[in-house]
């Protein structure tokens, strides 16, 4: 049976594998360090390793529009619960999305957002 050890091993192996080209690998490190500085509760690696996967899990696509991502300042790290709302900084709490979305969607959680956008269409509908 392998221990957690090589499993992490074996996890960040394949993350320094996959994301050596470009400034991919850069784009999860700087964004894990940002929110290093917020939570102690992971280091870089740890973090950038948890936010690959939240981004291999999304396909490189905006949770909300389904739109193409950029390894850029176009793509924001959102709160699904806002920490103004009780959310918290753990990785189970982000996604990644367009920062058109995030403008948007401001400080509502997820079901909030969803609500006002359905909101939205089902008036123009009407109109």
């Amino acid at each position: 049976m392998k221990t957690i050890n090589e499993n992490k091993n074996k996890t960040l192996n394949y993350f320094r594998s996959v994301i050596k080209k470009n400034n991919e690998r850069n784009f999860f490190i700087k964004r894990a360090s940002y929110w290093h500085l917020k939570q102690k509760t992971f280091d870089d690696n740890q973090l950038a390793t948890k936010l690959f996967w939240k981004w291999i899990k999304q396909k490189g696509l905006c949770a909300y529009t389904g739109r193409k991502l950029k390894y850029d300042n176009t793509t924001h790290i959102d709160h699904i619960i806002p920490r103004s709302k009780g959310g918290t900084n753990h990785p189970d709490n982000f996604q990644f999305i367009c920062d058109e979305a995030n403008y948007a969607k401001n400080n509502l959680s997820h079901n909030q957002f969803m609500q006002l956008v359905t909101d939205i269409m089902n008036y123009k509908i009407k109109v």
